[in-house]
């Protein structure tokens, strides 16, 4: 239960950050003194872009699953699982004669049967689509495809390659891997077992977004000369962005690059690693560092 709470904390971040922010405008009625001539004239190029960030906000926690299937067509999808389903029945035959050329050799059986092996003489439970890609060179498609198959008390991780021209199918590639749990759970969001690096990006992952939102506030009610809209853009990215894998602990840093109110995530499907991101809250910073000299004097 309690990895079901963080991993819903963590892909509604922005969403909830955003709507805290807009929120606070109307509970203070920043709104109305955005209108007001006293605070600001705000261009309209400001205003297009407030409603394309929440707009791009809003989708990025929308569920990536139903893209997945629209992927791959039904047909392909099908023939996929009955290969593994003639695997798993040790009908070599079947899986043989739609193998590419490059894949059949003296091993080729050899191969299958081992693969066969790792299948339990058990009926399946669940099969999921986890990972498709699709690409076209010239008239042929190619299916990248992966599949979880959950047994009783075990897991396998099967891939395929299909490649189609015109209405004939190709295998050009074919793996199975057992896995100790299923690959949602492998790419649980939790604590155990996490370093010390984990904790303070998660920390920073939401005391970063809660600063711009608070320098952008407080932007908006100082009585500023010119400029202002400037600023509050600026306050709103993140820069230098830095991007943890929550699953292996990776990480990766990128100097030219800017994140919405500093923080985010990135989660591929809901079986791929959230990739936690954070980045330096600059504009934020030197407003607040330089607040009192941007003031009008009284």
């Amino acid at each position: 239960m309690g990895n079901h709470i963080y991993r819903d904390l963590i892909q509604n971040l922005n969403v909830m950050f955003f709507s805290f922010g807009l929120a606070l405008l109307y509970q203070f009625n920043f709104i109305d003194e955005f209108n007001s001539m006293k605070m600001m004239k705000m261009p309209q190029q400001f205003r297009s872009l407030l409603l394309l960030l929440g707009l791009l906000i809003t989708l990025s926690a929308c569920s990536q699953q139903s893209f997945l299937e629209k992927i791959v067509p039904p047909q392909e999808k099908a023939f996929a699982e009955d290969m593994f389903n003639q695997l798993s029945n040790k009908n070599y035959a079947a899986v043989e004669k739609y193998l590419s050329p490059e894949l059949q050799d003296e091993s080729t059986q050899s191969t299958l049967i081992q693969m066969a092996g790792l299948f339990p003489a058990e009926p399946v439970k669940n099969i999921k689509l986890i990972a498709a890609n699709k690409s076209l060179f010239k008239d042929v498609v190619t299916y990248d495809l992966t599949f979880e198959y959950e047994f009783a008390d075990q897991w396998l991780m099967n891939k395929i390659v299909l490649s189609k021209q015109a209405d004939q199918i190709r295998i050009i590639g074919i793996h199975v891997q057992p896995i100790e749990h299923s690959v949602q759970a492998l790419h649980g969001f939790t604590f155990a077992g996490k370093s010390l690096l984990h904790y303070v990006v998660f920390i920073l992952a939401i005391v970063i977004p809660l600063f711009c939102i608070y320098a952008f506030i407080l932007c908006v009610r100082t009585p500023m000369a010119k400029r202002k809209w400037v600023w509050l853009i600026f306050i709103c990215f993140g820069f230098m962005q830095f991007s943890l894998n929550w699953t292996d602990g990776s990480y990766a840093f990128q100097m030219l690059s800017f994140l919405v109110l500093g923080a985010g995530y990135f989660q591929q499907t809901v079986y791929s690693p959230i990739i936690l991101q954070i980045a330096l809250p600059l504009g934020a910073i030197l407003f607040v560092y330089r607040r009192k000299n941007l003031m009008i004097k009284q």
